[in-house]
């Protein structure tokens, strides 16, 4: 009886080092319901609304017609995932993407109220999750029929761009090993823009330009960047305040096309000098 809260699309965006997850049983769906839990390198693509106060809603014939009283548009929603009772409203940290941090609300099945295990959902309930992925062009599907079977999930992409110390011939380029897993690397472009702070490569987003580099495919992303995330000073997203560069998704162009990657991105660059030419090695 609620109006729909959610009317206005700010951007999509990635939960970056969240995947999909079947572990909450609904009966009125019939299966398992979708979760959020934490994976390094995995992400959820979604969309960022404006949360609106419900408007007085007439019919056909001008009258108008009472909905429940609410002021509020995230008392619907609540009331919709039923939270606290099964879901919890969370804040966290979305990119949209060009790499841009967002601040936002999400639900989540608390840990102490989900299953141990995953729980197989219903074919009707995922096909109304991917009429949504579609509906807004979104990445993921491939990760939700995974999920939904109770298997294990591929990661959203396996490729990360590098623009400055980590490209080939460049002074931390070892830092990309074992070289059995590297499947590929080429040279790519991302829109951003790209600064110097001394010798030090500093990658901010932006629309309007372009920054050159090159593109790694990767077997084993998560445990890459385990030791990357420590060498760019990346304290997590939930200390993005004290990082200095954050990893997030972005779209790279190669001569293959379009991909989805990895890439890290400045924090601040405070002090810093751009380098018009978008080119760590031509500034």
């Amino acid at each position: 009886g609620y109006q729909y809260p959610l009317t206005e699309v700010v951007t999509s965006a990635f939960l970056p080092d969240h995947e999909y997850i079947f572990n909450i049983i609904s009966e009125r769906r019939g299966g398992g319901v979708l979760n959020l839990r934490e994976r390094t390198a995995q992400a959820v693509h979604g969309v960022v609304f404006l949360v609106r106060p419900p408007r007085p809603s007439r019919s056909e014939s001008g009258t108008a017609i009472l909905l429940p009283e609410s002021d509020d548009g995230w008392k619907v929603l609540d009331r919709k995932e039923e939270a606290p009772r099964v879901y919890e409203r969370i804040p966290v940290t979305v990119f949209d993407e060009y790499g841009q941090p967002i601040q936002v609300m999400t639900y989540r099945v608390p840990e102490q109220k989900a299953e141990s295990t995953p729980v197989p959902a219903s074919e009707p309930y995922v096909e109304v999750v991917k009429q949504g992925l579609r509906a807004y062009g979104l990445e993921g599907e491939a990760q939700l029929d995974a999920a939904a079977a109770s298997k294990i999930v591929p990661l959203i992409t396996d490729r990360l761009f590098v623009y400055g110390t980590l490209m080939a011939g460049e002074p931390q380029e070892l830092r990309i090993q074992p070289d059995e897993d590297v499947l590929s690397w080429v040279p790519a472009t991302v829109r951003g823009r790209l600064y110097a702070f001394e010798d030090i490569p500093c990658l901010r987003p932006a629309k309007d330009s372009i920054v050159y580099g090159e593109c790694i495919r990767h077997k084993n992303l998560d445990a890459l960047f385990l030791d990357i995330d420590f060498y760019e000073g990346f304290r997590g997203y939930g200390d993005l305040e004290h990082s200095l560069y954050y990893r997030a998704l972005t779209f790279c162009e190669t001569k293959d096309g379009k991909h989805l990657a990895w890439a890290y991105f400045a924090r601040t660059v405070e002090g810093a000098v751009e380098v018009p030419s978008g080119d760590w090695r031509s500034r």
